[in-house]
């Protein structure tokens, strides 16, 4: 899971006449009825407008989940998300609740783009979290949960400020959070809480659990995309002084040239890992990871080789100008603070 930046919302949902604030309208006088209806709201406009807006939630999240980062596939398309639950939601102890969040029902904001199996009720086989070694089956999809630590700060009506629970919201909300503080993936693929005590334990314990981040089909695959990671930079590792020992030795055989090439291949492949806008492209936030703390000692290791008291050095010109554009690459990633966005 990796923090994303929403933008502006298509005019579908701000337009003054538009279907998303009638339903926003029709939903508020609903739910102010005394007394309060049993019946739960025909919410129309997040399926039968869908066609004028998935695209573009589509392209918000790169065509990967927002919570597991599965590519959604073209024949499956995903599933439209609404984050906090419009007609229920399910309390931490499995009780369930109304109503839910139905102002928010068509709200740009509180739209997401889901595999059905992180959203959807499934029985999956998961990682053992008392016995990681087994695997047990388990029912899960994050259907209508949506957990407080305290039901104390619920604020389920329009008149209220929903944004008030914010601090005591369980569910780790990818457009408002930075997954990359809360969650920890480990080299076998699975995930675990990043810190150990306090509400940021709590939060992604119980994101894991609801999203079912260790089912086992994807533990499989991020423990996949860990090796691909793994042996691009054990080879950029090695072959990284062989590069700079040619280069002072002005070597121009074809194993040089070979080593020359690889090296830039392997560099642009492992940064590619980390390309937010390339599909399909899974896994980010396990790659970032991993990644980040390579690429400071790499670029720390670029630096030493190219820096000042060695431009006189009569091999200067020739490392500069081999390594001159992955400087460029390293520094464009990391000033535009795209490892964050």
């Amino acid at each position: 899971m990796i923090h994303v930046k929403r933008g502006l919302a298509p005019v579908i949902f701000t337009a003054a006449d538009g279907p998303a604030l009638k339903e926003r309208q029709l939903t508020e006088a609903y739910y102010s009825q005394v007394p309060p209806p049993v019946k739960e709201f025909p919410f129309k406009f997040y399926s039968s407008y869908k066609d004028k807006y998935k695209e573009s939630l589509i392209k918000l999240f790169n065509g990967r989940c927002a919570y597991c980062e599965c590519y959604v596939r073209e024949g499956d398309r995903g599933d439209i998300e609404h984050f906090r639950p419009k007609s229920q939601y399910t309390r931490r102890d499995g009780t369930i609740a109304g109503p839910g969040y139905y102002w928010l029902s068509a709200d740009w904001s509180n739209l997401y783009l889901s595999c059905p199996n992180c959203n959807q009720k499934t029985t999956f086989e998961v990682l053992d979290p008392e016995n990681p070694g087994s695997t047990i089956k388990k029912v899960g999809g994050k259907m209508t949960h949506f957990a407080l630590e305290d039901e104390k700060f619920r604020r389920n009506h329009h008149a209220a400020h929903w944004e008030d629970e914010e601090p005591h919201r369980l569910l780790i909300d990818p457009c408002r959070d930075d997954p990359g503080t809360l969650l920890r993936f480990t080299p076998d693929g699975s995930v675990l809480p990043l810190e150990q005590k306090g509400l940021a334990k709590e939060k992604a314990e119980y994101s894991i659990d609801v999203y079912v981040l260790r089912r086992v089909d994807l533990v499989k695959a991020r423990r996949e995309k860990y090796l691909q990671i793994m042996d691009k930079m054990k080879f950029i590792t090695d072959s990284l002084p062989l590069v700079t020992d040619n280069i002072k030795r002005d070597a121009r055989d074809k194993r040089h040239k070979f080593f020359k090439e690889q090296l830039e291949l392997a560099f642009l492949q492992m940064m590619a890992f980390l390309d937010i806008e390339k599909t399909p492209n899974q896994y980010i936030g396990l790659a970032r990871q991993y990644i980040h703390p390579f690429l400071h000692d790499y670029s720390d290791r670029l630096a030493a080789f190219l820096r000042p008291q060695n431009r006189n050095r009569p091999w200067y010109t020739r490392g500069l100008k081999y390594f001159e554009p992955q400087v460029k690459i390293l520094t464009d990633y990391f000033s535009k603070d795209l490892y964050r966005s």
